[in-house]
């Protein structure tokens, strides 16, 4: 009886440790990542595949991996870029919340934006999922 109490004691000692250090949430991603990854590649996809689009990419923030924001390359008129705009929201959304259930956390933050020019402010390090043609998608998916 003593060493089944003690042995619950010893592992919420050392996961409040870890919890302290901030360790305990490194482990979660490494557990999860994959899942992740996949959720993220899967989205970039579905968006690639909406109506206007020419290239998208998922761009993680510089200072918080659980921000990543979708970028869609788009030459639409300003009509069709409000509803890819609306469409790819609703997809992001429903992607942010599914990993939510994944990873069990809640500080995920995604955001969507329809640009005419992708620009080169991000460094490739920051793209976390790219598509340059629908096709490659579309191949990958089937």
């Amino acid at each position: 009886m003593t060493q089944s109490l003690a042995k619950p004691k010893i592992n919420q000692f050392f996961s409040n440790a870890l919890n302290v250090l901030g360790i305990n949430s490194i482990f979660g991603f490494l557990s999860y990542g994959k899942s992740i990854s996949l959720e993220i590649d899967n989205l970039v996809c579905r968006l690639a595949q909406l109506k206007n689009v020419q290239e998208v990419r998922a761009v993680r923030s510089k200072n918080d991996l659980h921000e990543i924001t979708f970028q869609i390359l788009s030459y639409a008129d300003f009509h069709d870029t409000r509803k890819l705009a609306e469409t790819a929201t609703a997809l992001v959304v429903e992607t942010e919340w599914k990993i939510w259930d994944i990873s069990n956390e809640d500080d995920w933050d995604f955001g969507t934006q329809v640009l005419s020019d992708f620009g080169s402010s991000i460094k490739n390090n920051q793209i976390v999922s790219f598509s340059n043609a629908q096709s490659k998608c579309l191949s990958a998916a089937s």
